[in-house]
């Protein structure tokens, strides 16, 4: 018996430091509000709840977990980068530093992007026919707009 409750407590332990990394900075939620505030200032406050399926609070909490996946995502690949080119000490460090920065870039980018596809997808729907024939007349509209212009608009900067 005693051994069983060792072993739940030794697993608890190691549980928790790797949920615990997994927690958004406050720079993430900082950068997550802003990204919420301009996307919600872009599509306006219906749009807006019909493209993040909630309010402000839910956007931000969403948009600070996808930061805080970007900001690990960015610096894992920096890491890996630099240690291929054979880096040590500060070398490595400043590389790993500087390469992270611009994988960041990368994935703030994309957020821009859906940004100003909500702004260019709310004037489009001025013209309420047009839109509703493209991207139908159902709650998922706006939200179909936005993909499909953001990604037409990602692609056309990347190429």
């Amino acid at each position: 018996m005693t051994k069983t409750g060792f072993a739940l407590a030794l697993a608890a332990l190691l549980v928790v430091p790797a949920t615990a990394a997994a927690a958004p900075t406050k720079a993430d939620t900082k950068a997550a509000s802003a990204e919420c505030h301009a996307l919600r200032a872009a599509a306006g406050k219906e749009n807006f709840r019909a493209l993040v399926n909630g309010a402000m609070g839910k956007c931000v909490s969403e948009t600070a977990r996808e930061e805080a996946r970007e900001r690990r995502a960015a610096r894992r690949a920096a890491r890996e980068a630099c240690e291929a080119e054979d880096l040590k000490g500060k070398a490595l460090a400043d590389c790993v530093s500087a390469a992270a920065k611009e994988n960041k870039a990368e994935k703030d980018a994309k957020d821009e992007a859906r940004i100003n596809a909500a702004e260019d997808c709310r004037a489009q729907q001025a013209d309420a026919t047009t839109f509703g024939e493209t991207y139908g007349t159902g709650r998922n509209a706006f939200r179909k707009c936005v993909s499909a212009t953001a990604k037409a608009k990602h692609e056309d900067e990347t190429a």
